[in-house]
């Protein structure tokens, strides 16, 4: 009777360690659950602060000519060109590319413990003429002929413009989004995820 009650005590003893070894297993991974959100949502708000980091830039420096010219008609039938200037306009810009951090959509897969990150393309941000910096210089004055302001920014204009094509057509965009990945999969390697996957959507 009593090696009974010392077998049922045993087997009550045994039965408890091992609900509490469970019960602790399950709290830490409960907590290293629990950890691993907060971690995701800190590097969600942190992801704003990389922007600018991951923002690809390029400054570039133009040289324009641009004419006018007075034309006069003669009797309706040809058009007569008597007067021309020309100027020789210089400017300076910058071309910006990026993504908006704030559409990065963060996942997290608890089976492989791998974090994916799902990023929109990079696309341009700016393109901007320094218009304080614009040098105009006359090559070849004319009385006749009043050059503009308008005129001289029009072409600038449709110069940044071609600039901008060019260099998406040379792959500015393209190495943008390389920038952008290389950037996020550091930060968050030291954010604490070793497996980190950077897709573009």
């Amino acid at each position: 009777m009593i090696k009974k009650i010392k077998l049922i005590i045993n087997l009550l003893v045994i039965a408890a360690l091992i609900g509490v070894g469970i019960f602790i297993f399950n709290g830490g991974l409960a907590r290293d659950k629990i950890n691993r959100e907060v971690q995701i949502s800190l590097v969600q708000d942190n992801l704003i602060e990389l922007a600018e980091l991951a923002t690809l830039h390029f400054d570039y420096k133009n040289v324009i000519i641009s004419t006018s010219s007075k034309t006069l008609s003669l009797l309706g039938l040809t058009d007569i060109k008597y007067a021309e200037a020309t100027q020789l306009i210089e400017y300076t810009g910058y071309l910006k590319a990026g993504t908006d951090f704030t559409d990065i959509e963060i996942s997290y897969d608890e089976a492989t413990d791998s974090l994916t990150a799902d990023v929109p393309h990079a696309r341009i941000l700016d393109n901007v003429v320094q218009t304080e910096a614009v040098v105009v210089q006359d090559v070849k004055k004319n009385i006749f002929v009043r050059h503009e302001t308008k005129i001289v920014f029009d072409e600038i204009n449709e110069n940044k413009a071609k600039l901008e094509r060019d260099k998406v057509a040379q792959g500015f965009l393209d190495e943008a989004d390389k920038r952008i990945a290389s950037l996020l999969r550091s930060f968050l390697h030291q954010a604490g995820f070793d497996d980190v996957v950077v897709e573009f959507k």
